[in-house]
């Protein structure tokens, strides 16, 4: 019932916005609709039993999603449909007990922790969420949990498709290609729903199938990319490019089209996007420099002596036209990358957002660093619905990054 209630509660106000802009042009936020949640207990006499925190809880998500929509990080929100977004999510009152925890208005559960909690950790958010295998229960937990770094060494890391990532000191990452190891069964199971009748019964659970194998698939590759990050993050700072993900892979027509849509399922299977910002808050915890630099010819600039050609790089060897120098072209890309970082450094950080600058002028989070946010907010007849504080970024004066 409290998932229900979220639903329609955010699917309500969602359904409110719309109108009021659309038809009215008028503008209302989250304080005018938690304003109105008295009078739509009244008309719903069951949202009475579902606790407060978890109808202002659904407000509040709406009101993200559509900042996050009107600064153009996501797109327009839409309905929450009933067998997909099954959740709901405490923000106080929750007690934890050894292996059993008490939710408001509901009472006591038992479950499986996962890792412990800390003693002196503060429980903030609480999210309980449905699976196809059960209910999962997601808690934050507020507190101090800087991490000692082994070594602060700083490294360039070139991500790509023959290896996952190929680090400036020559280690290489072997690609687990984990989508072309399970797309057989996935193909299976999905040809076995589609030769049934939309939504019948045995189409249901031919779908939870089909989900099963692509939630396998997206645990393996979680798992992996925590691995990798949190082992680079530990032992070094790291430079990475800036890369545009939803630009590399998108969709193309005509002519090339079935070998671009094959490098796209690639990319996407690498999980690019996910493992660089794993390595931004892990670096972040451990006190290391996180940067990411311009894209553009590092895989073409010579990193002996700064020659970029298109010609030096041919397949997988690179080699200088300039200066001869010859060695594996990741490997290369990756010192490039290094080197840029460098340069940013010691120029001097500048404002922008942390992690973040596309021409590598030295905006980035890590030790001695923290975030800058101005938000660039075109003007579109929606009103600003927040601001942000901007802070000044400390340089890197007098630490020690090599």
């Amino acid at each position: 019932m409290f998932a229900g209630a979220y639903r329609l509660l955010y699917n309500l106000a969602l359904l409110q916005r719309e109108f009021l802009w659309w038809q009215k042009r008028e503008k209302t936020n989250y304080a005018r609709q938690c304003a109105e949640l008295r009078m739509l207990k009244e008309e719903f006499p069951w949202l009475s039993e579902v606790h407060s925190q978890v109808l202002q809880q659904a407000l509040r998500d709406l009101d993200r999603a559509y900042r996050n929509f009107l600064a153009g990080r996501a797109s327009r929100p839409r309905l929450k449909k009933r067998n997909r977004h099954l959740s709901f999510r405490y923000v106080q009152d929750v007690k934890i007990d050894g292996n059993r925890i008490y939710l408001p208005k509901i009472g006591w559960f038992r479950m499986f922790l996962s890792r412990k909690i800390p003693r002196d950790a503060e429980i903030g958010e609480v999210t309980i969420l449905r699976e196809l295998d059960g209910w999962y229960v997601s808690i934050v937990v507020k507190g101090n949990f800087c991490r000692q770094a082994e070594d602060t060494k700083l490294i360039g890391v070139d991500v790509g498709i023959r290896d996952f990532a190929c680090l400036s000191d020559g280690t290489r990452i072997e690609h687990p290609r984990i989508l072309e190891k399970w797309l057989r069964k996935l193909a299976w199971e999905q040809r076995k729903l589609a030769r049934k009748k939309k939504f019948s019964k045995r189409w249901q659970r031919q779908a939870q199938k089909v989900a099963r194998v692509m939630r396998k698939i997206a645990r393996i590759r979680h798992d992996f990319l925590h691995k990798v990050s949190i082992a680079i993050a530990k032992n070094h700072g790291v430079m990475v490019e800036d890369l545009k993900i939803k630009n590399m892979s998108r969709r193309t027509k005509g002519k090339g089209a079935s070998a671009r849509s094959a490098l796209n399922r690639l990319i996407l299977d690498s999980g690019w996007g996910s493992f660089l910002r794993m390595l931004e808050y892990k670096c972040e915890q451990y006190g290391q420099v996180f940067l990411k630099v311009a894209p553009q010819r590092t895989s073409q600039t010579c990193s002996v002596c700064g020659f970029a050609h298109p010609e030096n790089r041919k397949g997988k060897r690179f080699r200088c036209l300039a200066c001869g120098h010859a060695e594996d072209a990741d490997v290369n890309a990756a010192k490039v990358i290094l080197q840029k970082g460098l340069a940013a450094l010691l120029k001097g950080p500048t404002a922008g957002p942390a992690g973040s600058n596309a021409r590598g002028e030295g905006s980035g989070s890590g030790t001695g660093a923290c975030p800058v946010y101005e938000p660039s907010f075109a003007e579109t007849g929606i009103p600003r619905l927040w601001s942000w504080e901007g802070q000044i970024l400390r340089k890197f004066a007098g630490k020690t990054i090599l």
